[in-house]
C-alpha cells in the first residue's frame, strides 16, 4: 500500500472520530439553545432540558414525542449519521490494514454527511415551538444558541472534510 494512502486513511480516522465524539456530545448535553429570562436560566437540548433559578439546577429527559416535528427530525438524522460515521471511523481505521473496506467507509461517511447536511438548517426551525418560545428561524431576545448546536455544526464540517479526503479531493495536505 502506498504510504501516502495509509498516512490519509489515519487522517481521515482521525477526523470521523472527533466528528462522531461532537455528535456524541450534541446528542448527550441541553446546550442547544440558552434561555436566561430574568434570572431564571433554562437550556434546551433535543434530548434533555435543564431548569435552573438562583438556589438549584434541575434537569429532564425529553422523549421525541416531546419534541417539535423539525427537532425530531433533527433528532432521527444525528443519531443515525452519528452511528454512520462512527462506523465509518472504524471502517477507515480498518483500511489502513485493509484497503477493501475503504469504500464502505465513504459510502458510510456520504450518508452521515448528507443527513447532517439536512439536519443543520432544519434544526432552526423549530425555535417557534413552546420549548423556546421564539418564531420558526428567530430565536426570542432572550435566547442563545448554545456549544452543543455549535458542535454539531462542527462535526457536519468534519465529516464533510473527512469525505473528502477520504476521496482523495481534499488538497494532498502535507500527508507525503
Amino acid at each position: 500500500m502506498p504510504a501516502h494512502r495509509s498516512k490519509k486513511s489515519v487522517g481521515t480516522t482521525v477526523v470521523l472520530f472527533l466528528a462522531t465524539l461532537f455528535c456524541i456530545d450534541s446528542l448527550a448535553e441541553s446546550y442547544w439553545v440558552k434561555i436566561d429570562d430574568d434570572g431564571f436560566k433554562t437550556d434546551v437540548g433535543i434530548s434533555r432540558i435543564c431548569y435552573e433559578d438562583l438556589h438549584s439546577r434541575h434537569c429532564e429527559r425529553l422523549s421525541v414525542s416531546d419534541l417539535p416535528p423539525e427537532w425530531q427530525f433533527v433528532w432521527v438524522a444525528l443519531v443515525m449519521s452519528t452511528i454512520f460515521v462512527g462506523s465509518a471511523a472504524v471502517l477507515s481505521g480498518l483500511s489502513y490494514f485493509k484497503p477493501a473496506v475503504a469504500g464502505f467507509s465513504k459510502f458510510l461517511t456520504l450518508l452521515g454527511a448528507i443527513l447532517l447536511a439536512l439536519a443543520v438548517p432544519i434544526f432552526p426551525a423549530g425555535f417557534g415551538s413552546d420549548l423556546v418560545g421564539g418564531a420558526a428561524f428567530k430565536l426570542p431576545d432572550t435566547a442563545n444558541i448554545g456549544y452543543s448546536y455549535i458542535l454539531f455544526v462542527i462535526s457536519t464540517f468534519l465529516v464533510f472534510v473527512a469525505e473528502l479526503m477520504g476521496q482523495g479531493l481534499a488538497v494532498d495536505v502535507h500527508f507525503t
